[in-house]
C-alpha cells in the first residue's frame, strides 16, 4: 500500500472515467457496495502503488493519472510491461490469481486512485456474474496482448518496436490537438524498457524516426508527425 492521504471518495457513478470503467453497467446496488468499500489514496509522481513480489491488499483503479507496471527481468534491468491511464484497474491479476503481484505499480505523475480492500471486493465479486464476467474478458485480453509482445520482441527490429510504442502511447493517452504532442511525458529509459531494448538503441530509433520526419522530439515530448508513416513503420 502506498504512503500518504486517504480519503473517502466520490461515488462511482460520478465518476469522469466511469463510462469506460470496469464498473459500468453495474446496478445500483452493486454501485452502493463498491462506494461502501473504497477509499482514495494519493500517489505522488515516482511512488510506487505496489511492488513487484508482494501479496496483493486489494484491487485499484485510477481515477486520474498515469501508472506503469514494471517488472524486474533476470538480468535485474526493468521492463514496462504495461501502461495505464485513468479508468483502468491494476491489481486484479494477483488478486484472482491468488499469487503475489508479478510487477511493481509506479506512479508517473501525481496520480489518485480508488482503492477496494481485498477481502470485502471479494464478497462483492462472489455475487455479481456481471463483475466476474468483465474481469475475465480484461485476464483475456492482457494474456493476448502479452502473447503477442513476446512475438513481437523476438522477431521485429527496435525501430519497429520503438514505432509500435509510440502508437500504443497515442492510442492510450491520445495527442494534444494544437500541438500534436503525446499526453504523457516519457523518458529515453522508459521507451527502452517499454520496447526491450537499451536506452541507447531506443534513442538511436528516435533519432531515426525523428530524421524521416515522422516525429519531432521536445526534451521529454514526442509530437507525431506523420501517423500514417508511423503506422506503416511498425509494419516492419
Amino acid at each position: 500500500m502506498p504512503k500518504g492521504p486517504s480519503t473517502h471518495c466520490q461515488n462511482c457513478s460520478a465518476c469522469a472515467q466511469f463510462d469506460v470503467s470496469m464498473f459500468h453497467n453495474l446496478d445500483e446496488q452493486s454501485l452502493g457496495q463498491l462506494d461502501g468499500i473504497k477509499k482514495t489514496l494519493h500517489v505522488k509522481k515516482g511512488n510506487l502503488v505496489f511492488k513487484e513480489g508482494a501479496m496483493p491488499k486489494g484491487l485499484f483503479c485510477i481515477r486520474s493519472g498515469k501508472v506503469k507496471l514494471v517488472q524486474m527481468g533476470a538480468d535485474g534491468k526493468d521492463q514496462i510491461v504495461q501502461m495505464l491511464k485513468s479508468g483502468d484497474v491494476l491489481g486484479h491479476r494477483a488478486i484472482f490469481g491468488n499469487d503475489v503481484h508479478s510487477s511493481s505499480a509506479e506512479a508517473l505523475e501525481d496520480t489518485k486512485i480508488c482503492y477496494f480492500p481485498r477481502n470485502l471486493f471479494y464478497e462483492l465479486v462472489e455475487h455479481n456474474g456481471k463483475l466476474i464476467l468483465k474481469f475475465a474478458n480484461l485476464l483475456a485480453c492482457e494474456l493476448k496482448e502479452a502473447e503477442r509482445k513476446i512475438t513481437t520482441t523476438a522477431q521485429q527490429s527496435v525501430l519497429v518496436r520503438i514505432s509500435e510504442c509510440l502508437m500504443v502511447l497515442k492510442e492510450k493517452y491520445g495527442v494534444d490537438d494544437t500541438s500534436h504532442a503525446l499526453k504523457i511525458q516519457i523518458s529515453r529509459e522508459d521507451m527502452a524498457n517499454m520496447a526491450g531494448t537499451t536506452r541507447e538503441s531506443a534513442t538511436r530509433s528516435l533519432s531515426k524516426l525523428k530524421g524521416l520526419g515522422i516525429i519531432e522530439l521536445s526534451g521529454k515530448n514526442i509530437l507525431i508527425l506523420d501517423e500514417k508513416r508511423l503506422v506503416a513503420m511498425t509494419m516492419g
